[in-house]
């Protein structure tokens, strides 16, 4: 089984005005790269606010079921 884990720190400067409004613009780039890469390029994703930080990282995950 695997997993997509999405993790974003909304607690930079770019957030403050409204901090839905970042989450979306980080979350619309994310999915253009998954439209145009696929599984191709880095894995796990850095994301970054628009102030250009690293807020956060996207990656698959493999897990582990019990039998």
């Amino acid at each position: 089984m695997s997993a997509f884990v999405l993790r974003i720190r909304t607690d930079g400067a770019a957030f403050m005005a409204s901090p839905t409004a970042e989450v979306a613009r980080i979350l619309r780039a994310l999915a253009e790269d998954l439209d145009r890469l696929g599984f191709a390029g880095a894995w796990p994703r850095p994301l970054h606010d628009s102030d250009g930080n690293r807020v956060g990282q996207a990656e698959f995950v493999s897990t582990l079921t019990e039998a």
